[in-house]
């Protein structure tokens, strides 16, 4: 799901706004008697739609990366033992 949300869905969006608006101006042409136009494959500038859903998919996954992790001002502190125990390591935040 996270795959389809983050890749596939932003890549296919551009795709799909030109296949909407396309069938939108097929029924506009019909209606006012325009012959028959090529098929949507023969028209359609395939090139444009992949790079645009490239990019929008880029900036999706960049925009969750900026977004997504913890905060960079805690300390580490490496595993170490304590009266026995193994204490993992872990990060420590300053109290606010």
């Amino acid at each position: 799901m996270r795959l389809l949300l983050e890749l596939l869905l932003p890549a296919m969006i551009p795709a799909l706004i030109y296949l909407g608006y396309l069938q939108v101006e097929r029924r506009r042409a019909a209606r006012n008697g325009a012959d028959e136009p090529l098929p949507w494959w023969a028209e359609t500038p395939w090139l444009a739609l992949a790079v645009a859903g490239v990019l929008l998919a880029g900036t999706v996954l960049s925009v969750i990366v900026v977004n997504s992790g913890d905060a960079i001002n805690g300390v580490y502190v490496p595993a170490h033992m304590d009266n026995g125990t193994l204490v993992p390591g872990h990060v420590d935040y300053p109290k606010k």
